[in-house]
């Protein structure tokens, strides 16, 4: 049988195990029981503590000729049925510590809120869903690399770092947000991370407000609730 190997194998999740199911991830019990942390191949204090960077506000851009959309997400059309599609400098700056992002090697049509990227992290796997259904013709050439080096992607220009160019029918259908919106947007997911963050240890006090260690699953709702349930971690 011609299969290839799992997301979780190509992320070092799991020593070895194929996918028979041509990436379709949605359809796969293994993938469901990583998700739900039911299989795991570390201790429970590295593999529930996370490290992150505390989202600041004054880092987020709006950068004309982006749209951007509920969740923190942008796209950027290119071309008459070709889209640009991306996250903002408020997720990049939570995600300082990735290293290196997995796509689908083929070339798949994505329905609307399907995997379309694994970004892999110290600790853990965000899972990006598409907002926007399409086909993917490209990858932007910058994340094909095994490891980036750079942690501090949320200060380059945004439109630089979109992850996928898709080929789209309906992109109007899309409304994107207003500055003002977009910045009320920002700055109330500061302030929700912050009262999660209050629940830390105060011996943490010193460290937390850049640093924090957070419990993975409480990252993982804090993550779903402010990216309009298009990221979450496992």
């Amino acid at each position: 049988m011609d299969s290839q190997k799992c997301i979780w194998m190509d992320a070092g999740a799991v020593e070895y195990q194929l996918c028979p199911l041509k990436l379709n991830c949605d359809l796969c019990d293994f993938h469901k029981e990583m998700i739900r942390g039911c299989r795991t191949h570390s201790s429970r204090s590295v593999s529930t503590m996370l490290g992150i960077r505390c989202p600041d506000d004054s880092v987020v851009q709006f950068q004309p000729g982006l749209q951007y959309l509920e969740g923190h997400f942008w796209f950027k059309r290119i071309a008459a049925g070709r889209i640009q599609l991306g996250i903002d400098a408020f997720l990049w700056h939570l995600f300082s510590s990735f290293h290196r992002l997995l796509t689908p090697k083929n070339t798949p049509v994505l329905i609307q809120d399907q995997c379309f990227g694994w970004l892999l992290l110290e600790g853990g796997i965000i899972y990006l869903r598409t907002p926007i259904a399409g086909k993917v013709v490209a990858v932007n050439p910058f994340f094909l690399a095994e490891e980036i080096k750079d942690t501090h992607l949320y200060l380059a220009p945004e439109h630089e770092l979109w992850i996928v160019e898709l080929e789209v029918s309906t992109p109007n259908k899309f409304t994107s947000l207003s500055r003002d919106q977009y910045t009320s947007q920002a700055k109330e997911d500061c302030s929700k991370f912050e009262n999660i963050n209050r629940v830390q240890d105060d011996s943490e006090l010193s460290t937390r407000f850049r640093y924090p260690r957070m419990d993975k699953r409480e990252f993982s709702k804090y993550l779903l609730m402010i990216s309009d349930n298009h990221a979450f971690i496992c």
